[in-house]
């Protein structure tokens, strides 16, 4: 190190594992009528209860039990360095090398689905229990009053009660449930800082690149038409070059403008590179075409790139209060869709056939484009300790268009919808306070209907969209050191209904409470 350069390094290792077990027992019945009525707020269902609590109008259906294990490491290790130039235009030299080695081992049972098909008559009187629904959705729904439905004993007694329904067979890993993944990258970039003046006008930002190599392997097992199990392992490659530019224009003291350029990346994730593949076994009495299959994932998917600009404007009309505007366009490409592809494969006939598979695919171009405004002051004209108060507020417009190549309406028309997740407008209204060692914000968050996806399940290739919904959010912390602080926060004070619909009020899926939460925390800084 010298007075022009400084060098710095940092490692990091990450060792996590999971399992999970999920069970799954279902009761049906029968029931002389069903009324619905979705005309308001909440559902109303109203069925004959009188029925649907005897034991004899109920059968236990089936069972559906399945287990996980999950591994996962990553090792990485970056070092940066900066050296000052002091020229009149450009300053530093900022450059830096990047590693990262991640792999994850994933064990998958799949859901057994044992059928029982047999009436609760068959089995002990304590295999299940009448429930009734007086404080479901807090008891402002109008549904059913009691159904029967299996003890939740049966669920903490996994052992015991699948012996019950004639099931002894331990869940085991087969094949094609187990896949491994790795990814390595080694990255390195430079980046040039400057600074001028244009006639009067200072100015300063900086240009870089970046370039990234990345090696991805998959590997895991397919099971084909014939029921043979095929090893699979695929390994990919690919380089990235990722420039920037960022510039900022002081206008006045307190007026400058901002604009930015850069091209970014984003990986798929190990779950969408998995290769499992499971083709159907044909059945010639359904009448419809059965030669299907469906993809775990796609271990050939290429990253989302994105060329990205954004200008803002940021006039700063006192030290404790700031106006601000933005406009941002983004280009992408490779959008990871889920897309069905005709491809041949041979039946246990030997038989060559095209099957329908659903799989991941790197969809075409997509574009994000919109305006952002925001306010944000301190009342530091009032008297302590109110001088502390403040508030934020601000309003994104996002306009976004995405290939949907699996999204169709009722009718089988082929849609092109919004991207998923983006919301068209949105806004939050913060109130907040900072004085001495407390820091405090309630906070209104609200947003327009937006797509949650075009492969809901059960839903076909139907879109479903979240509602527009909004909700109150708040949070305390008191720093009690430099280094320790203590905090409180509260989510949904509102406790906020939020629903579903297939992209009318007049087409609803569902309506749902996610309900209030409360939190505290200790956070150690050293």
């Amino acid at each position: 190190m010298t007075n022009n350069l400084s060098l710095k390094t940092d490692f990091q290792f990450i060792d996590a594992s999971t399992t999970t077990f999920r069970y799954i027992l279902n009761t049906s019945t029968t029931t002389p009528y069903l009324y619905q009525d979705i005309s308001g707020g909440l559902p109303v269902l109203k069925v004959d209860t009188a029925y649907t609590t005897n034991p004899a109008n109920n059968t236990f259906g089936y069972l559906l039990d399945d287990k996980t294990n999950a591994t996962g490491r990553e090792f990485a290790w970056r070092a940066d360095g900066e050296y000052t130039l002091g020229g009149n235009f450009f300053q530093s030299i900022k450059f830096g090398v990047r590693t990262t080695d991640r792999t994850a081992e994933t064990e998958d049972s799949g859901y057994r689905f044992v059928y029982i098909g047999q009436p609760l008559s068959n089995f002990p009187a304590s295999s299940w229990v009448i429930k009734t629904y007086g404080d479901f959705f807090h008891g402002n729904a109008n549904t059913f009053g009691s159904t029967i439905t299996p003890n939740p004993a049966l669920l903490f007694d996994y052992v015991n009660s699948l012996a019950m329904f004639g099931e002894d067979t331990p869940l085991s890993y087969p094949a094609t449930g187990i896949n491994n993944q790795g990814q390595k990258t080694y990255g390195g970039y430079g980046l040039v800082t400057f600074g001028s003046q244009l006639g009067s006008i200072p100015y300063d930002g900086n240009v870089g690149l970046r370039a990234v190599r990345t090696n991805v392997s998959s590997n895991g097992a397919l099971l084909n038409s014939l029921g043979e199990t095929l090893p699979l392992d695929v390994n990919n490659s690919y380089n990235s070059f990722l420039p920037s530019l960022n510039v900022t224009f002081h206008l006045t003291d307190k007026l400058q403008w901002r604009f930015a350029a850069s091209k970014g990346l984003s990986r798929p994730t190990f779950d969408q590179l998995n290769p499992m593949l499971q083709l159907s076994t044909p059945d010639a009495t359904t009448g419809v075409n059965a030669y299907t299959g469906t993809a775990g994932g796609n271990p050939y998917l290429k990253p989302m790139t994105a060329n990205q600009f954004d200008t803002s404007l940021e006039w700063y009309l006192s030290p404790s209060q700031l106006l601000s505007g933005a406009l941002f366009y983004k280009s992408v490409n490779g959008f990871v869709q889920t897309v069905t592809l005709e491809k041949p494969e041979i039946d246990q006939f030997g038989v060559v056939h095209d099957y329908a598979i659903s799989s991941l695919e790197n969809g075409k171009n997509g574009v994000i484009k919109g305006a952002e405004v925001g306010y944000q002051t301190f009342f530091d004209f009032l008297p302590a300790p109110f001088n502390g108060l403040g508030m934020q507020a601000n309003y994104t417009y996002v306009y976004s268009k995405a290939p949907s190549p699996d999204a169709y309406d009722t009718s089988g028309n082929p849609l092109l919808v919004p991207l998923e997740g983006l919301s068209k407008n949105s806004y939050n209204l913060i109130l907040m306070y900072e004085k001495g060692p407390v820091s405090a914000r309630i906070a209104y968050n609200w947003r327009s209907q937006w797509v949650e996806t075009t492969q809901g399940n059960g839903t076909g290739s139907l879109p479903i969209y979240d509602k527009a919904f909004g909700q109150v959010d708040a949070s305390v912390t008191y720093h009690v050191t430099k280094d320790f602080s203590l905090t409180a926060a509260a989510v949904n004070l509102t406790n906020t209904k939020r629903g579903t619909n297939f992209g009318l009020d007049t087409l609803p899926r569902d309506v749902q409470i996610n309900d209030r939460m409360f939190s505290l925390k200790a956070q150690l800084d050293f």
